[in-house]
């Protein structure tokens, strides 16, 4: 497979796969999340079917996308996040352009943090993962897990400073008492 240099992707696979019925048809949720990265190939053509140019001229002015937007205003930006960083995708180069050298994977305000063992190896600590989150329950703080070692935090939109005051109090608390527990 060749090399594409940093932030170019290859040209999209637009013919092919199944048709959007067999594809919806096969549509289900999985829980578990593979740690492999996406091929290249998936990945270029993933983006492309996002938000990618499909159509030399739209219906107002500058190329169509696939994501379909009111008077062709393409509103829409797409930001890819990975452990490497996160990139905004532009659609009329079909490259990605990097903005941040960090992982700063999250959805809004739904982030997640990972129990690790040792920060060399990242080793999952799903234990620690699973007594934090009993600690904090106890004290009125309902986490969520995910992956295999982290938890999710998804406060509301509308949350007010002293419910984040109060959050991160019990979290501290339950941080705290896991770590007393082993």
């Amino acid at each position: 497979m060749p090399v594409t240099p940093p932030n170019q992707l290859f040209p999209p696979n637009r013919s092919g796969g199944k048709g959007v019925l067999n594809a919806l048809a096969a549509r289900k949720t999985t829980r578990e999340i593979a740690q492999t990265p996406l091929p290249a190939q998936l990945l270029s053509d993933l983006l492309w079917a996002a938000n990618g140019v499909n159509r030399d001229a739209g219906p107002f002015s500058g190329a169509g996308r696939t994501a379909a937007s009111a008077g062709n205003s393409q509103e829409i930006e797409l930001y890819l996040s990975t452990a490497a960083g996160s990139s905004l995708y532009e659609p009329s180069e079909h490259r990605l352009h990097k903005v941040e050298e960090r992982d700063v994977r999250g959805l809004g305000l739904m982030v997640a943090a990972e129990f690790v063992r040792s920060r060399e190896d990242k080793t999952p600590h799903v234990k620690l993962r699973d007594v934090i989150i009993e600690e904090a329950y106890k004290r009125g703080l309902l986490l969520l897990p995910c992956g295999k070692s982290a938890i999710r935090f998804i406060p509301p939109l509308v949350i007010q400073r002293d419910e984040i005051d109060e959050g991160v109090e019990i979290l501290d608390a339950a941080l705290t008492a896991a770590r007393r527990r082993g």
